[in-house]
């Protein structure tokens, strides 16, 4: 549950579009900090205060609002657990900022350039999701599985980067809309399509 408000703590910061990109991957660069013990608290709290009014929805001004009690939460989390949690949300946050760096420019629809971007990018924010809940698995359910743990990573990775697949079909109207392709540019091509084209 903690790692999750995290990752949303992290992704509504991203998706501040009132706020310029680089604004926004400095803030997600300071809140990583935070989460991995870098940076102290309160500087982090109080510079995520700024996002807070800028939340069309409530829930997520919640949220915000609630960072310091999550920071706060993971600091007494037992060490192996907020291990796993800072290396998800790290790895979470890395994808975030690649994100906002190669669609910088919102009126320019742009596409991601190969097969392998688009690998990298749904491992970055789903795919070691699967890794984190199936490391989390092994150390708390008894009998979790019966294929060893190196088997089940691999399966885990695979099921959530499937599932980010899922999510970028679903979601391909509004990302396109926000100047964002996840179509890899080298396979438009080789059918002579473009991300314009798409949208």
């Amino acid at each position: 549950a903690l790692a999750y408000l995290l990752a949303r703590t992290t992704d509504t910061v991203a998706d501040t579009t009132r706020i310029p990109g680089t604004v926004r991957t400095e803030s997600l660069k300071m809140l990583s900090d935070g989460i991995q013990g870098k940076r102290s608290r309160e500087v982090v709290v109080n510079q995520m205060a700024s996002f807070v009014p800028l939340q069309e929805n409530a829930a997520e001004r919640t949220l915000l609002r609630s960072l310091a009690d999550c920071l706060e939460w993971l600091e007494q989390t037992v060490e192996a657990d907020r291990d796993d949690i800072r290396a998800v949300l790290e790895k979470i946050t890395q994808g975030q900022m690649l994100d906002l760096h190669r669609f910088d420019s919102p009126a320019q629809v742009r596409a991601l350039q190969t097969a392998a971007d688009l690998d990298e990018y749904t491992y970055l924010v789903a795919g070691c999701v699967g890794e984190f809940w199936t490391r989390l698995c092994f150390r708390h359910l008894r009998d979790f599985a019966s294929l060893p743990q190196d088997e089940m990573l691999a399966l885990g990775r695979r099921y959530g980067m499937g599932l980010q697949l899922i999510n970028v079909l679903r979601d391909a109207g509004p990302d396109l809309r926000a100047g964002r392709c996840y179509f890899p540019d080298d396979e438009l091509g080789a059918i002579d399509l473009s991300a314009a084209q798409i949208l």
